[in-house]
């Protein structure tokens, strides 16, 4: 779930609609392992050999008023990362993640994915995860 301050205008990218971002999964307190999102960066600044199979470049975008959305090619999930973070129907959201503000700002405002599982949209060649209020299954328990 994303935790906005307002809900008053459209979550939004900081300078686009859509960014080009790395992402490691993980949780941060544990050094980026478990389930979640240690880590949303700019594109190109995550390597391979720091995480190990726990990082893809994804596309970064509004998915609804409060949401966040998540668009990543299977063919940058490495067979690790697809086994361990893609394989169930939901993405698990350990700990909360505050998206960086040089990455994604709200009219000045915090994005914050709470913790807890989001449905995994399966497309031809594609993964889309939306985190918003209204995915998040935990709120729902």
């Amino acid at each position: 779930m994303v935790k906005p301050q307002s809900t008053s205008r459209f979550a939004r990218p900081k300078g686009h609609t859509r960014q080009i971002v790395d992402v490691v999964f993980g949780v941060a307190d544990r050094n980026c392992a478990g389930f979640g999102i240690c880590k949303i960066e700019p594109n190109g600044q995550a390597t391979a050999t720091a995480c190990e199979g726990r990082w893809v470049s994804a596309e970064l975008y509004p998915a609804t008023p409060t949401g966040v959305g998540l668009w990543i090619s299977k063919d940058l999930i490495s067979p690790r990362a697809m086994e361990n973070y893609f394989y169930f129907d939901y993405f698990v959201m350990e700990e909360d993640y505050t998206i960086p503000r040089e990455i994604w700002q709200r009219y000045g405002e915090e994005q914050i994915i709470e913790k807890g599982y989001y449905p995994i949209i399966r497309h031809n060649g594609h993964i889309q995860i939306i985190f918003s209020p209204d995915n998040n299954s935990l709120s729902t328990l």
